[in-house]
């Protein structure tokens, strides 16, 4: 959700007026807002279900390594 708010809606909304604007200031706070959930998501870790048995195996969980997703 912050990621659409940040990059497709509030975009169009905004004039960029360098004066200030609403929606470019919420803009921003959606974007820092999904940068941070993202970042969060990312050092827990993705799970994928490869197998499609409705459950995470050991083999089945990435972590987090060095700074890159290891898929």
């Amino acid at each position: 959700m912050y990621h659409v708010l940040a990059y497709y809606i509030y975009p169009k909304l905004s004039t960029f007026d360098p004066d200030g604007d609403a929606f470019r200031e919420k803009m921003s706070y959606y974007k820092a807002k999904f940068e941070e959930e993202f970042d969060l998501i990312i050092q827990v870790g993705v799970n994928y279900d490869i197998d499609s048995s409705g459950t995470f195996t050991d083999d089945e969980k990435q972590s987090f390594y060095n700074g890159r997703l290891i898929r």
